[in-house]
């Protein structure tokens, strides 16, 4: 979820070429977001750099097989929300076979190919829309989801915004509700909007 609006930097027809297997779009997408992924698991892995080239090339794999086997379409969503969406369920799984404690529900766990995270790339680009939405967020809400998201602890986030963690915790699950009842409105069940719950503990 803690994914960079790569919109305007993205390469016209990129997606539709990653899904056409397109000569040399595939080495376009790593080189575009080979650097972004590395800052995702930085922040999450506390900057283990053998964990976060693990971790980005596991991805990459994943994404690779989605791609050779036609499960990726843009249509559905784009190619850089896709890569993200297969990123957070290899960190997921990273959780789960190191120990530490999820929110989102076992089928979504390592049994579950990353190739089967489309309706998680759907999920993740609402919410984009959701958090762009004007007046939908204040900026204290909206940065507060980011960093929570990003996986910045509340402890930290108080400190860097000189408030209370009392008052973070507060502001990030106002903001989760107000996430939950935008993406309720374009027509995502309960149960999917759960999965985000993993994001902002």
């Amino acid at each position: 979820m803690a994914a960079d609006d790569d919109r305007p930097a993205r390469p016209a027809g990129l997606s539709r070429r990653i899904a056409a297997r397109a000569p040399g779009a595939f080495e376009e997408l790593h080189a575009l977001y080979g650097p972004r992924l590395r800052s995702l698991f930085a922040r999450r892995a506390g900057g283990r750099t053998d964990l976060v080239e693990d971790l980005v090339q596991q991805t990459w794999a994943a994404v690779w097989r989605s791609v050779s086997a036609d499960r990726y379409q843009p249509e559905r969503a784009a190619i850089s929300t896709f890569v993200y969406a297969v990123a957070n369920k290899i960190w997921l799984q990273h959780c789960r076979q190191a120990g530490r404690p999820t929110a989102v529900p076992d089928e979504a766990g390592p049994q579950g190919p990353p190739e089967d995270a489309l309706a998680s790339a759907e999920l993740l680009e609402a919410l984009q829309d959701c958090l762009r939405r004007p007046g939908l967020l204040d900026d204290e809400e909206r940065e507060v989801a980011l960093a929570a998201a990003s996986g910045e602890s509340e402890r930290s986030l108080a400190g860097r915004l000189h408030l209370a963690a009392s008052t973070i915790n507060a502001r990030k699950r106002t903001a989760y509700s107000k996430l939950r009842r935008c993406l309720s409105g374009k027509g995502f069940g309960a149960e999917m909007i759960e999965q985000l719950a993993e994001s902002f503990e």
